[in-house]
């Protein structure tokens, strides 16, 4: 018998990989770079994901992999995309605040600009951890505390605090 091309492990890490670094789809986007109808504007988050609902103890493996942080049975993973370059140091977990459809207040066990971490990336967060359920997903993503931009293509510093998503979109309702 022949070995599958890609291993399931790898395929599924990929396929996370991917998903975290999607971009904004929504009503909210913006055409041509993320920061074209930004500009003098304040940071902004143009849009959420939830990419992943309730994952089984082997793929919450394959998003440990990805994101670098301890993943387990159950965990959900949602994409933000910024308006802006983010300072990977200033993205604690504990920075955002996921409200789901019941108005319970989750927050992430993990925040990271993985694997969009290029140059000419560093706008998408991936936050993991339990955020919601089938029943009752995640609805808005909160900044309550401050994320360092340090957006090198528009020359620009400063910080992000108070930002509220427009609705999260369901991109993959499960992949348990």
């Amino acid at each position: 018998m022949k070995k599958a091309f890609f291993p399931r492990a790898g395929f599924l890490a990929a396929a996370i990989s991917l998903l975290a670094g999607l971009p904004a789809c929504s009503e909210n986007q913006v055409s041509g770079p993320p920061d074209a109808e930004h500009d003098g504007d304040p940071a902004a988050i143009l849009s959420a994901y939830l990419g992943l609902l309730d994952a089984n103890a082997f793929v919450a493996a394959a998003l440990g992999r990805v994101s670098g942080c301890r993943q387990t049975a159950g965990d959900d993973a949602m994409p933000v995309v910024f308006s802006v370059q983010l300072d990977e140091d200033s993205i604690p977990p504990t920075d955002f605040e996921v409200t789901n459809r019941d108005g319970q207040f989750f927050t992430p066990s993990c925040a990271t600009l993985r694997p969009a971490l290029g140059e000419d990336e560093r706008r998408t967060v991936l936050l993991t951890g339990p955020m919601g359920s089938a029943g009752d997903p995640p609805e808005t993503v909160d900044v309550v505390g401050e994320l360092t931009v340090m957006d090198v293509a528009a020359a620009r510093r400063g910080t992000i605090a108070g930002q509220l998503s427009p609705p999260v979109r369901q991109f993959l309702a499960a992949l348990a």
